[in-house]
């Protein structure tokens, strides 16, 4: 069976106040063991921020930052997607309209929790298919009852789903704070994180895909 492996350099240089960029390479080694063919691309992110455990497939990348009323979360997932696959995520040959493809992400995602999508946007990133996706979901635990603002981005890229989170998270008693946050991370640093993705040796790989 073949496997993902992802090789990350983080911290390589400053590009401006409170930011630092990392390099990722990922590759499907074949049958030998040997890569068949890596992807290599290059994303900005938070000086400051603190790593964040977490049990997610594919994480490459997961920081946070909070206080005692908020926190927010940015996060980065490197995993394998089909063309199949692809073809629910994406509109690259059109077919639904987007208030047709808003209904159905509102379907496929709320199916487990109650999740609200406020937008979905198809776009393009560095060439490639790209889907972006804010939501707003509200959660009771045994903690309490808490209220998450979150953008997605979603790019495919040669056989690889790339995912960008940022969410904001507090008690729903706050949850204009929460939208407030939000709306300033998308013009501060998590939104710099989130349009920083840039792939490195992209004319190999399109030299390379079927």
């Amino acid at each position: 069976m073949r496997r993902f492996w992802i090789s990350v350099v983080f911290a390589i240089g400053s590009l401006w106040a409170g930011m630092v960029q990392a390099d990722v390479t990922m590759a499907i080694p074949n049958v030998t063991g040997d890569p068949a063919a890596d992807i290599r691309f290059r994303v900005v992110y938070p000086d400051g921020w603190e790593p964040v455990p977490t049990a997610e497939k594919g994480v490459v990348l997961a920081l946070g930052r909070g206080d005692a009323n908020l926190s927010e979360m940015l996060m980065l997932r490197v995993e394998k997607m089909t063309e199949e696959e692809a073809a629910w995520v994406f509109a690259e040959k059109g077919g639904m309209t987007p208030e047709a493809r808003l209904s159905l992400a509102q379907r496929v995602i709320g199916v487990a929790r109650e999740v609200k999508v406020l937008s979905l946007e198809d776009i393009r990133i560095a060439g490639q298919p790209a889907v972006l996706i804010t939501m707003e979901e509200q959660v009771k635990n045994a903690a309490g009852t808490f209220f998450h603002k979150e953008m997605i981005q979603v790019v495919w890229a040669w056989g690889r789903k790339i995912t960008q989170n940022y969410l904001v998270t507090g008690q729903v008693e706050n949850r204009v704070a929460v939208v407030k946050r939000f709306a300033r991370g998308e013009r501060d640093d998590p939104g710099t994180f989130m349009g920083s993705l840039h792939f490195l040796n992209k004319a190999r790989m399109e030299k390379a895909a079927p």
